[in-house]
């Protein structure tokens, strides 16, 4: 699989808010059996550029052009957070988001025991591919959300 992960530059916002608006409209339209819709700023920005300059951003290459992105924000100082993993519409189901996923690792800091993450209950797609590659489900920790962890850098899953 030839995609690169890339610390994501000021210079790629425009291109990552296209595919973020459309890997989630796409998303909540089919699978969440309604129109548009994500995450708060999804569709912003004012939003993109902050995480890009703020947190640990990176995109997804393949052959030069970004079809993805993805951040990473701390949580406590053993875990971080995984936001806004989004591939292209028109790029996914040929192993791209998997193979993101399990390079993905490679970026996290050593003092990181635990990555976690947030998914919608209809993203049974998803989740299936998050436990994949190793996360847990943990908790329905909301109507709507479905929360995974999984144990990175020797760390030691909470989950039974």
């Amino acid at each position: 699989m030839n995609i690169i992960l890339k610390k994501a530059d000021i210079e790629d916002d425009e291109t990552i808010l296209r595919i973020n608006t459309a890997a989630f409209n796409h998303d909540s339209r089919v699978f969440g059996g309604g129109g548009d819709g994500g995450p708060p700023g999804y569709n912003s920005l004012r939003h993109v550029r902050d995480k890009i300059a703020n947190a640990s951003a990176y995109k997804i290459l393949l052959y030069g052009k970004i079809i993805g992105w993805f951040y990473f924000e701390n949580v406590d100082e053993r875990t971080v957070q995984l936001y806004n993993f989004a591939i292209d519409p028109s790029q996914q189901d040929r192993g791209f988001g998997l193979a993101a996923l399990e390079q993905m690792e490679q970026l996290i800091p050593q003092n990181i025991t635990k990555l976690a993450l947030n998914t919608p209950r209809y993203g049974v797609k998803y989740q299936y591919l998050y436990e994949k590659v190793g996360f847990r489900r943990v908790d329905f920790n909301s109507s709507f959300l479905v929360r995974y962890e999984k144990p990175v850098n020797g760390g030691v899953s909470d989950v039974l």
